[in-house]
């Protein structure tokens, strides 16, 4: 982004970004033009090459406001539990809401992870999975210092999976196809299968995983 956009207030540069996000997620990037951006965000062509040098820094905006979400949302502190299960119970349920106030970034991320976007890694890969790495490392390691769990267990090993449950968790809260995966790996019927009971068995192969 340009030093023009960083004029704007903070509201107005969350809602240009957020709207553009809903945008890119409904079309993909390579789908999306600059004149659909500026008809949603209600800015002129002229005014977005003035926030932005092109398409692309603005995709790279959007990405950044997502894990500046994340950060903020759901890496913001360490939650409170008993043992590590209720804390990643809570983990777990904190994506629901930010699924419903933020779901067009989990389909970017979803998207940024495929082959045709691999110009985009860079954006996002280094800050984002250091953010999650030191988080949930931190997390392991403070119930291996209470006993709770098995205090020789590898942090990053278990950290690296407790992640790759939540990601294809969040997958599941916007894709059909993940969301079917999941539910059949597990015998689950998609037509009336609920979030909670998802977690469940997630928190269980969990346990399984840490005891």
């Amino acid at each position: 982004m340009l030093k023009t956009f960083e004029k704007l207030s903070t509201a107005r540069q969350h809602e240009i970004i957020d709207t553009t996000a809903e945008v890119f997620a409904e079309n993909g990037y390579h789908g999306t033009s600059i004149p659909s951006i500026c008809e949603r965000t209600g800015i002129s062509v002229g005014a977005l090459y003035k926030y932005f040098k092109n398409k692309e820094d603005i995709y790279v905006s959007v990405l950044q406001r997502g894990i500046d979400i994340i950060e903020n949302d759901l890496y913001n502190e360490m939650p409170e539990g008993e043992t590590i299960y209720d804390a990643l119970n809570i983990i777990f349920n904190g994506l629901l809401p930010f699924y419903d106030n933020y779901r067009q970034y989990i389909i970017l991320y979803i998207d940024a992870g495929t082959f045709s976007m691999n110009q985009f890694s860079y954006a996002i890969t280094d800050r984002l999975e250091n953010l999650a790495s030191t988080y949930h490392i931190g997390l392991v390691d403070k119930y291996k210092a209470t006993g709770s769990i098995n205090p020789d267990i590898d942090s990053a090993y278990v950290a690296y999976f407790i992640d790759t449950y939540l990601t294809l968790f969040s997958y599941s809260l916007v894709s059909e196809y993940y969301r079917r995966r999941f539910d059949l790996f597990f015998g689950l019927d998609s037509s009336v299968a609920k979030n909670q009971e998802r977690i469940e068995i997630i928190l269980k192969s969990l346990r399984l995983l840490l005891e």
